[in-house]
């Protein structure tokens, strides 16, 4: 297909975040175990919490370079987007009456 983008590295980071949320969840139930000052979660915690480290920096690191850094700004595209914008009302609050702001948007 023309025009389409392959979208494998953001899946993939998706995925790093997944993990890190379960890693996350891990740690808080082994946190918790600790009974008598003596927590025998102490491995579970530091493993997961190196795997967040390391998978999260891998992936940030391959998102800028693949992705991030070929990104063209479309800087007259962005103008027109942002001059329909309907939050330009709020800016016009002060201006116009609240009777008249809805034929506006």
């Amino acid at each position: 297909m023309p025009g389409k983008v392959n979208a494998v590295i953001c899946e993939s980071l998706l995925m790093a975040c997944a993990q890190v949320i379960g890693n996350d969840t891990a740690i808080t139930i082994c946190a918790n175990l600790g009974a008598f000052e003596l927590n025998t979660g102490m491995p579970l915690i530091a493993y997961n919490i190196l795997q967040s480290i390391t998978i999260l920096a891998n992936g940030s690191s391959i998102l800028a370079d693949r992705v991030i850094s070929g990104f063209m700004v479309n800087e007259r595209h962005l103008a027109e987007l942002l001059d329909r914008n309907p939050i330009l009302i709020t800016a016009l609050a002060s201006e116009r009456s609240v009777m008249t702001k809805a034929p506006l948007s």
